[in-house]
């Protein structure tokens, strides 16, 4: 798993890739970041039009990566609600309110199906 806290602090996007070497940010005096690329012999290459803009990306990716696993830590309770629950005996109604509650879903989820 990424440890997102190591990058506490980095320049907010939005971040650009200007060429095959250059991601511009908004924060530096220097308004271009230049990013090299050695090959195996030491030999400095240019990057690809992909992976600048990967490294442009970077701060997007970096939000969803926790905007996922804060979704994913809900759903991981709403679980741990229900199989409580169940092993309490609670009814079905019970149960899918508490479902409709912890996913923030409507009450008229059936009408969407």
């Amino acid at each position: 798993m990424i440890d997102t806290d190591k990058y506490e602090g980095h320049t907010e996007g939005p971040w650009v890739a200007l060429n095959d070497n250059a991601v511009k940010t908004p924060k530096h005096d220097d308004p271009y970041a230049f990013i090299e690329r050695r090959n195996d012999d030491g030999y400095v290459v240019a990057l690809s039009k992909a992976d600048a803009q990967l490294i442009a990306d970077a701060p997007l990716l970096l939000a969803e990566v926790k905007r996922l696993r804060e979704e994913s830590k809900k759903k991981g309770n709403v679980l741990t609600t229900l199989d409580e629950m169940i092993r309490n005996e609670a009814t079905h109604a019970e149960l899918m309110k508490a479902l409709e509650q912890g996913l923030g879903i409507p009450e008229t989820w059936q009408d969407l199906i």
